[in-house]
């Protein structure tokens, strides 16, 4: 990155493997006077009330992000979900991410899921009407 071949980091926690992480990276191209966006893949409102609070407490932001996720899905496993206001993602205040998830509702919304990391390119088959397909049919 000190050389110019970045121009700017979309730092997702959900790559990175959490908040620790990207947090370092965001150290790291600030050091590097590289540009920071927080990534996203479209999460439901736990992942974006993590987002909210990486943004929040991160030194450097440079470029505007679209945590959107819970605007573009029907459904969600939260009592409450994250707001925006005037085009921005208000941080969740309160205990933990500050979103508290609705217990019967992630109960109601959970499916059988199986790990096949080895046996094929698929990885992790979820929510398939009958259980999960055959590792020949994946």
């Amino acid at each position: 990155m000190s050389r110019g071949c970045v121009d700017i980091l979309n730092v997702s926690p959900y790559v990175l493997g959490g908040l620790r992480a990207s947090l370092r990276l965001i150290a790291l191209a600030e050091a590097s006077h590289t540009g920071v966006l927080m990534g996203t893949t479209q999460e439901l409102n736990l992942g974006t009330a993590a987002v909210a609070h990486l943004g929040a407490a991160a030194r450097v932001l440079d470029y505007p992000s679209d945590n959107t996720g819970p605007r573009l899905y029907t459904d969600d496993v939260v009592k409450q979900p994250v707001a925006y206001e005037d085009g921005y993602l208000l941080v969740p205040s309160g205990v933990g991410l500050g979103v508290e998830v609705d217990e019967a509702l992630l109960e109601e919304k959970t499916g059988a899921m199986s790990w096949t990391f080895g046996a094929n390119l698929a990885g992790l088959l979820d929510r398939t009407p009958s259980g999960p397909a055959p590792a020949d049919e994946v």
